[in-house]
């Protein structure tokens, strides 16, 4: 059985933008995301604010955050100067012979030296990667598994909107669930090495393990249950909070005219094509002008060897750079992803008043979720330059 057509919405037609003024405004982070909900769903926000995940979670983000501007920067820095001295050893002779030109010829040298040294610290003497991806796994099922416990619990948690027993015992079994949450997250992870750890998440047969987990309960919801003001409630908050701020995550990583990463991918394409046009024009020229008789030594001659050798450097840098970054892999990602998501919020519309449905459109998000995680650990462990 194959998935119903779905119309995508415009990229640019959300009318607000949670995440143009605050990060990750699911989890309710800030203090201006947790008072716009509590205005908004009173009831609900008492079962969705969850201190003690927040605060884990953003321990680890900030650690990622970190990691990965230190791994990105280092192996930019490398990158550049390698082409800035491939780039001068291509210029030296257009440079006077004599000690102009050695001191071309020693700087070309020196900066393509220094960028491999970098290059290679970076590739197998440092360790920001590793953090980077770890912390980032981390984040990302601390993420799921706000949801993932909201969802599978959600019977509970809606009787905890109005009664405030049953609030402390929600809240008491919810932190004993993260807790055994993050051990067995733990246990998993420092059992393996960097590579092994994220391969072990990234397993195809890993599914299970976004539903899994022997702490949480499978929700006692049955199909025909009727909505209430509560489940509604509630259901908005999860629309809004999960598939919401998924579907606006996916977009904007697609937005034209951004950093996006699609927008990357796009910049990064047509600069490499520009560099490989150059190229092949000014060393086809070159060749034509030494053919005619001009001689190899000539000033325009090497005025266009110089100019091909830079932008055989700068292509290969961008090509690098794509790769590394992973700014194409991702922008393909993030396109499946948000053709997912649409799936999802059809289902979950379609599903009408049937809290049932509705439960089971949003664990499906939790899948493809889970699965996206895997494919961007994947994607970047490959990662073998700048990313």
């Amino acid at each position: 059985m194959t998935d119903p057509p779905v119309e995508r919405p415009h990229r640019n037609a959300a009318p607000h933008n949670p995440l143009a003024t605050w990060a990750n405004d699911d989890l309710l982070l800030t203090e201006s995301a947790r008072r716009r909900v509590a205005e908004a769903f009173p009831r609900a926000f008492r079962v969705l604010d969850w201190p003690t995940l927040r605060g884990e979670f953003q321990r680890h983000e900030t650690s990622a955050n970190q990691a990965k501007r230190s791994f990105n920067r280092h192996g930019g820095m490398g990158a550049l100067a390698t082409v800035m001295g491939a780039s001068v050893l291509a210029l030296a002779p257009l440079v006077p012979v004599g000690l102009p030109q050695r001191v071309a010829l020693v700087f070309g040298c020196l900066c393509i030296f220094i960028g491999a040294l970098i290059c290679l610290w970076h590739l197998f003497g440092h360790s920001g990667r590793a953090r980077w991806l770890l912390d980032r796994l981390r984040t990302e099922r601390l993420r799921q598994f706000y949801f993932q416990y909201l969802i599978n619990n959600l019977d509970a948690a809606v009787a905890a909107m109005r009664d405030d027993a049953r609030l402390e015992t929600y809240r008491s079994a919810r932190d004993g669930a993260l807790r055994a949450f993050i051990d067995d997250t733990e246990k998993n992870l420092s059992a393996r090495s960097f590579a092994e750890a994220i391969r072990w998440l990234a397993d195809d047969h890993e599914d299970i393990r976004a539903w899994g987990q022997s702490v949480w309960q499978a929700s006692r919801v049955l199909p025909g249950t009727p909505m209430t003001d509560d489940h509604q409630e509630l259901l908005e908050c999860l629309s809004q909070g999960r598939i919401g701020i998924q579907e606006i995550y996916a977009q904007s990583n697609l937005k034209p005219g951004s950093s996006s990463q699609g927008a990357m991918a796009r910049r990064i394409f047509v600069r490499g094509n520009i560099a490989t046009f150059v190229f092949v024009v000014s060393l086809t020229l070159a060749g034509i002008w030494i053919l005619l008789g001009s001689g190899l030594g000539s000033v325009l001659s090497n005025i266009l060897i110089a100019l091909s050798g830079i932008a055989a450097a700068w292509g290969l840098y961008f090509r690098l750079a794509d790769q590394g970054m992973g700014y194409s892999l991702d922008a393909e990602r993030y396109e499946l992803y948000e053709e997912q998501i649409a799936l999802v919020r059809q289902r979950f519309n379609a599903a009408a008043d049937d809290v049932h449905d509705k439960i089971a459109a949003l664990r499906q998000l939790e899948i493809y979720a889970y699965r996206e995680l895997r494919q961007f650990l994947r994607a970047h462990l490959r990662s073998r330059f700048l990313g």
